[in-house]
């Protein structure tokens, strides 16, 4: 399985979010039922950390998820300001 980390970065140079992302090969994808499957064919899964920033660098929202993709854990997102989104 290819495993990718993905960073985007907001025009300031602040981190603006940040995946990784495991590419499943065709034999195996029927066992990770939180999969996603991408235009051009192929079948992924989001694991690890998943976050979004504000361009100052306050942490917009996060996800935790496991090794097959199933959220397992989150944190309230913050506004831009800082001040806490509360669900």
């Amino acid at each position: 399985m290819k495993k990718e980390e993905i960073k985007e970065y907001h025009d300031n140079g602040e981190l603006a979010y940040e995946e990784t992302k495991v590419i499943l090969p065709k034999s195996r994808e029927y066992l990770y039922p939180y999969r996603l499957k991408h235009p051009d064919g192929y079948c992924w899964i989001r694991i690890g950390k998943q976050a979004k920033y504000h361009d100052n660098g306050i942490l917009a929202w996060e996800l935790q998820r496991d090794e097959n993709g199933k959220v397992i854990d989150g944190k309230n997102g913050y506004r831009k300001d800082g001040t806490p989104i509360i669900y």
